[in-house]
């Protein structure tokens, strides 16, 4: 037994110290020139630094024109931002690097970008029931991905909600571990109780914590929301708008009423906002719209102007994709990560607003989905679709190119889009597969009995 694991041990030894070498090489490489890069980081600093030294200012980010006027002190010329649809708590993240000069805090926030990447795959992994260290064999996957490389390109905070969303994944992915046996019921059977109940909280807690951030920082993960309630999964929920409403309040005195009343005066405009339109933002109300509804600026060129045809196929797809998904993660208790994987496939696509760099929280179902095509030993077809849904997602490809902008050509230009959904109905077949496979193993048990 003892020589049988020395393999083992070489193998895992070997496996780290891979990854380790990857991941410097990747620091050595991407992280320099994304720290000295401008983008999308210069949003959340400036927005961060008005609250922390004029709150007061802080209704005005919704003003495109003003605030750009203020990123422009820190990105280079050309280089064009806004606040967009977002609650004025997102100021809050840059929060502890306000004190740090644009430069260095542009670093630290690239490097803490890596760690944030890390630590969501360990949650990933651990979520699974697999070794933390699975999370560092992870990363040079990962790091594939392209939405890493522009989470970190453009200094955008999507890795901070991937943890985040793996933290979620972990809570409500391990909360049935030590469900009580009937002997739990018996009086002297109180203390294990006690215990059970305890774990089933502190999931619930993590979970609703990880939900109410992402909602409250950045108006993220709202597609989950619905499912997890059709799912059973209250207690979560309520934690999580426990969270989501506590933040909001304990920041009120710093951000003030105003910037709320702003953002709530804007939000009504975001489904009819023309900017949705554009095949950077790869989401199936961008892809519908590109295709149906007209605009001067910002959709010339459309296959036909039909925008009552935009809207009916967004709601339609969408509602029956939400459906679905609910009605599949209700059926999937056995088969829970798989279920959780369901509902977040579709977490990016399904939103207003998206870009490629979003895509980072798809990381997370896709994984998912390519551990249990390994546990479970599938065919060459099965996880052929699995790598054309994952190069769909990850791969750079160019859906910003003008060329596939105009007519049948702008179908070219959603890769992300096909990706997710291909995503979704793989998962989908897997759990099909699973639900399948037990009731074979049910009926042999049963006939074994017989």
């Amino acid at each position: 037994m003892r020589m049988s694991t020395v393999p083992m041990l070489t193998t895992d030894r070997s496996r780290t110290a891979l990854a380790a070498v990857v991941l410097a090489g990747y620091l050595l490489l991407a992280a320099p020139p994304a720290a000295r890069g401008g983008g999308s980081f210069a949003v959340y600093y400036v927005a961060a630094s008005l609250l922390a030294r004029q709150p007061s200012a802080l209704p005005r980010v919704y003003d495109d024109a003003w605030f750009s006027a203020q990123l422009g002190q820190i990105n280079p010329p050309g280089v064009y931002d806004i606040f967009f649809y977002n609650p004025p708590t997102m100021s809050l993240i840059m929060l502890p690097l306000v004190g740090l000069a644009r430069q260095l805090a542009r670093l630290v926030w690239t490097l803490l970008g890596v760690a944030l990447l890390l630590g969501g795959l360990v949650l990933l992994a651990r979520g699974l029931a697999l070794p933390a260290l699975w999370g560092l064999w992870a990363m040079p996957l990962a790091l594939l991905y392209a939405p890493v490389t522009e989470n970190l390109r453009a200094g955008q905070v999507y890795l901070l909600l991937f943890l985040l969303l793996c933290a979620a994944f972990w809570g409500m992915a391990r909360s049935h571990d030590g469900r009580p046996t009937t002997d739990d019921r018996q009086p002297n059977r109180m203390l294990d109780r006690r215990s059970y109940i305890f774990r089933v909280r502190k999931h619930d807690v993590v979970a609703g914590l990880a939900l109410g951030l992402m909602l409250a920082l950045k108006f993220a993960g709202a597609w989950l929301w619905p499912l997890l309630l059709f799912a059973g999964r209250w207690r979560a929920l309520a934690w999580a708008g426990v969270f989501a409403l506590g933040i909001a309040l304990i920041s009120l005195p710093l951000i003030g009423m105003s910037a709320w009343r702003s953002f709530f005066l804007l939000l009504p405009d975001a489904p009819t906002d023309p900017r949705r339109t554009v095949a950077a933002y790869q989401t199936v109300t961008s892809l519908f719209g590109h295709l149906f509804a007209h605009d001067v600026r910002w959709n010339p060129t459309p296959l036909a102007d039909a925008p009552w045809a935009a809207r009916a196929l967004t709601l339609g797809v969408s509602f029956v994709a939400l459906a679905l998904s609910a009605r599949w993660a209700r059926r999937a208790e056995q088969s829970r990560p798989l279920g959780m994987a369901l509902c977040m496939a579709l977490v990016v696509t399904n939103a207003p607003f998206a870009e490629g760099y979003h895509y980072v929280l798809t990381l997370a179902p896709l994984l998912v989905a390519g551990w249990w095509a390994w546990r479970a030993r599938l065919g060459w077809r099965a996880w052929a679709m699995l790598m054309l849904a994952a190069l769909l997602l990850g791969a750079p490809l160019p859906y910003k190119a003008a060329r596939i902008q105009a007519g049948w050509w702008a179908l070219a230009a959603y890769p992300r889009v096909y990706g997710a959904y291909l995503l979704w109905g793989w998962i989908a077949w897997a759990l099909a597969r699973s639900s399948a496979d037990r009731g074979v193993l049910s009926l042999r048990s049963d006939y074994k009995e017989g």
